[in-house]
């Protein structure tokens, strides 16, 4: 009985913390995991270029955008860590909606979306081609037309 009330209590911990602290710092301490962070104070200093026909003013969307989190790994051993934290992330409360999945080959794409209280929304898009794993994180008030038409999904 012990057991099973200390493995209820770790759980609930580990999704805790794991809310807590963000996807990338929960991977920035994998070996060999590539993570980059960027607040709204940098995206605000970006210029984008000018893409022409492009249906989309990037420099608008960056302006909405709250922080942008890229995370990669390229070995089979660190991409499964990064797979069982962002699959506990994507668990974690409120939870996420899975909004697009697509197959191509070996490659799969998946987007996830939940929204914040504040306005906000929270997209993962995840990246598999084995054995590399691309997770990208955008938080702000940016809506799902937006963001497929800037990703070209």
């Amino acid at each position: 009985m012990r057991t099973i009330f200390a493995s209820i209590a770790i759980s609930l911990l580990s999704v805790m913390s794991l809310s807590a602290r963000d996807l990338v710092e929960e991977c920035e301490d994998i070996r060999d995991v590539n993570t980059v962070s960027i607040n709204q104070s940098m995206l605000k200093l970006v210029s984008f270029p000018d893409k022409g026909s492009n249906p989309i003013d990037l420099d608008a969307l960056s302006s909405r955008l709250d922080k942008v989190q890229i995370i990669n790994a390229d070995e089979e051993v660190t991409s499964a860590a990064v797979r069982n934290i962002v699959k506990r992330y994507l668990d974690s409360q409120p939870r996420f909606e899975r909004t697009m999945k697509m197959k191509d080959g070996d490659e799969s794409i998946q987007m996830y979306m939940r929204r914040h209280s504040d306005n906000k929304n929270e997209f993962v898009v995840l990246v598999e081609d084995a054995p590399d794993i691309t997770v990208v994180v955008l938080i702000g008030s940016i809506t799902m037309d937006e963001l497929a038409n800037v990703t070209d999904l």
